[in-house]
């Protein structure tokens, strides 16, 4: 089954695209050659998450962002107000994408998903409702955090991203202060975020309970999968009840 979804695009492009991504993006795109992507954070100044973003390097100096569908504005909005005498130039659009597993079939992950593949454009695609809850079935059982989980504020170590998203061998980026921090002292986040193995039905907004005591609310939910961020004192797996049902905690992968 084809898995065709919508996503929002920035163009990045100039004869400084490359220096200045670098020092906004946590990953380090001067060393991809044109044509290969990674995942990457757009942090705030004080190291709260911004954006989960795509990375492709089109060209020497030439970049494609592509986030989630809607966002696209908001990055651009971002990118901007760090863009003082730089000779970069930025561009909002769209595109659809297919993220069907690789043709080998290794393995359930999305293309894309943890660093894994590409995502191939499909001209003259667009998304449907049946084909975005089957993306979204596939995306919640991965562990993979969607618009739900990537909230303003969230530090980034919470996401469980960080990964495939932050290299920290490269230079200094904005927000890099608190991803180095945390990643010292062992990523001791507030909140982990989790895979919930539901045990009936359930709805985002549910309390998870371990012990009769409230660690966490369900973000996603599709069909009998969940993700929540769970309080980091819950030793994953654990048991749960979430509705006056049983429901088991999952490590996010």
């Amino acid at each position: 089954m084809s898995v065709i979804i919508l996503r929002d695009t920035v163009a990045v492009d100039g004869p400084d695209a490359a220096k200045y991504l670098q020092g906004q993006l946590s990953n380090d795109v001067v060393r991809l050659a044109p044509g290969e992507s990674s995942w990457s954070l757009l942090l705030e100044p004080t190291g709260k998450l911004g954006f989960l973003v795509r990375v492709l390097r089109v060209a020497e100096n030439s970049f494609a962002l592509d986030v989630e569908e809607g966002v696209g504005p908001l990055v651009e909005a971002r990118l901007k107000r760090f863009l003082i005498r730089t000779k970069v130039e930025l561009a909002v659009g769209s595109e659809a994408v297919d993220v069907q597993p690789e043709a080998d079939g290794a393995g359930p992950s999305l293309v894309g998903w943890w660093g894994e593949g590409i995502h191939r454009v499909v001209t003259g695609g667009s998304g449907g409702s049946s084909t975005w809850e089957y993306h979204e079935g596939l995306r919640v059982t991965a562990g993979w955090p969607g618009a739900a989980e990537l909230t303003e504020g969230i530090i980034p170590g919470e996401t469980g991203v960080v990964p495939v998203t932050v290299s920290f061998t490269k230079g200094c980026y904005t927000g890099q202060e608190l991803v180095a921090r945390v990643d010292s002292r062992g990523n001791n986040v507030p909140h982990h975020l989790s895979r919930i193995a539901l045990g009936g039905p359930a709805s985002v907004g549910d309390e998870v309970l371990v012990d009769g005591e409230v660690r966490g609310t369900l973000t996603s939910v599709s069909g009998l999968q969940a993700l929540a961020y769970v309080h980091r004192s819950v030793e994953i797996p654990a048991e749960a009840s979430i509705g006056g049902l049983p429901a088991q905690i999952l490590p996010q992968r």
